[in-house]
């Protein structure tokens, strides 16, 4: 979300500023791949502990994945630093806009030391049933961001610059509210204290366990989203500033929705060791249900007040007209990705974290790319064309994920 908030903000500077703030955003989730599926790992064997009683356990188990995402993210940052120009070609970086890319990419990619660690904390309370921690400390993090970015970008104007430095410091005070949320007295979770933060085997061992298959989930969305954004760029500096502002809105409603993931990824769990399909049986309507209602309200929202949402960051008419149309796409593919989302989150709450794997690097790291170069390119659609090519990877993934779900939750 944080990334959306810099992309606002720096639009007033113009369109190479969005196409610059814009760029970064596949190369970070690139860069925190390892530990959003970490996260997502400590969130199912968490609900694990938690639904089988195993309560003590759940405390230092978090603290060594925590400390596993620190070692991580501190590695991952460093490559990323001493990497970073070639790292910015490779995403589809143009010369017209590379000086403001790389300030920008160099000063927000500090943030992930902090993101990291963050995602790991919020993903283990979630597994306890604490979601509204993840809510508040994201929360925390964002309007820190947007009060700093007032003042750096113009007040002392930085340009993208303060941008970047606004979403660093953003992160530090994401970390601190997860971590304060996790050092309660007398709660589930509590880690206050030394002890417990040793790497034992036997937790190593319980993550290993679900995290290859997740890591491969993500790994595949992550490069197949990196070449999609490299083929969106090679449509042009405003097609892609385009892209990038109806990707940020679009992004929205997906990092909403990534909340119903992890809650049917909790519940699921906490379920599936009880072996009560009375439960179960209404999980799957609850993980059908409130998704669809949520995707309806942000579907008419971004088809009845498209022209509106992009005007937020560009008065350019060739951008508004084009971002109009593209978010109209983006509204009907709130269902599918709501729904895809929710389900997945069943389907690795329950153990199989390949399957979602599977489907998701077939659809997201073969399919998508090759449509998206095949309607942009070959036919001629251009923007279009690679919003299309969304489409189909979100109702694939949808149908993969509901047909499984299905089948686990009913039977």
């Amino acid at each position: 979300m944080l990334s959306s908030v810099d992309l606002l903000m720096v639009s007033s500077l113009g369109t190479e500023a969005v196409a610059a703030v814009g760029l970064f955003s596949q190369p970070k989730m690139a860069i925190l791949c390892i530990c959003r599926s970490l996260s997502v790992a400590v969130t199912a064997i968490v609900a694990h502990m938690y639904g089988g009683d195993k309560w003590k356990e759940i405390t230092p188990f978090l603290k060594q994945a925590t400390m596993l995402a620190t070692i991580a993210s501190l590695g991952l940052f460093l490559l990323s630093q001493f990497w970073m120009s070639e790292i910015l070609w490779l995403a589809g970086v143009n010369a017209e806009y590379y000086s403001e890319a790389i300030s920008y990419a160099r000063l927000a990619n500090i943030s992930l030391l902090f993101f990291g660690p963050a995602l790991v904390i919020t993903g283990g309370l979630t597994g306890v049933g604490n979601t509204r921690a993840m809510l508040l400390a994201n929360v925390a993090g964002n309007i820190t961001n947007v009060l700093l970015n007032g003042t750096f970008i113009y007040l002392l104007g930085w340009g993208v610059a303060g941008a970047g430095t606004a979403t660093a410091i953003g992160g530090v005070v994401t970390l601190l509210c997860a971590f304060q949320f996790a050092r309660k007295p007398d709660y589930i979770i509590n880690m206050r204290g030394l002890e417990g933060w040793n790497l034992t085997k036997a937790n190593i061992l319980k993550i290993k366990e679900y995290f290859s298959g997740i890591f491969i989930e993500q790994g595949s969305e992550r490069i197949g989203m990196f070449i999609y954004y490299h083929l969106a760029a090679m449509l042009g500096t405003v097609e892609f500033a385009i892209h990038n502002i109806c990707m940020t809105l679009c992004d929205i409603f997906y990092s909403f929705a990534q909340g119903f993931s992890k809650a049917s990824l909790a519940l699921a769990g906490m379920l599936h060791l009880r072996g009560n399909k009375e439960e179960q049986h209404k999980l799957y309507h609850v993980a059908l249900q409130i998704p669809l209602m949520a995707a309806t309200v942000f579907a008419v929202l971004y088809i009845v007040f498209a022209k509106d949402l992009i005007s937020l960051y560009s008065s350019d008419l060739r951008l508004v007209e084009m971002g109009t149309n593209i978010l109209i796409i983006v509204g009907i593919c709130s269902f599918p990705s709501a729904l895809s989302l929710s389900m997945s989150g069943v389907l690795r709450g329950v153990g199989l974290t390949n399957y979602v794997a599977k489907y998701s690097f077939l659809s997201i790291s073969i399919v998508r790319p090759i449509v998206t170069y095949m309607l942009s390119f070959y036919f001629g659609l251009g923007l279009y064309g690679a919003w299309f090519a969304l489409a189909l990877d979100q109702t694939t993934r949808w149908i993969c994920a509901h047909y499984q779900a299905k089948k686990v939750l009913r039977t």
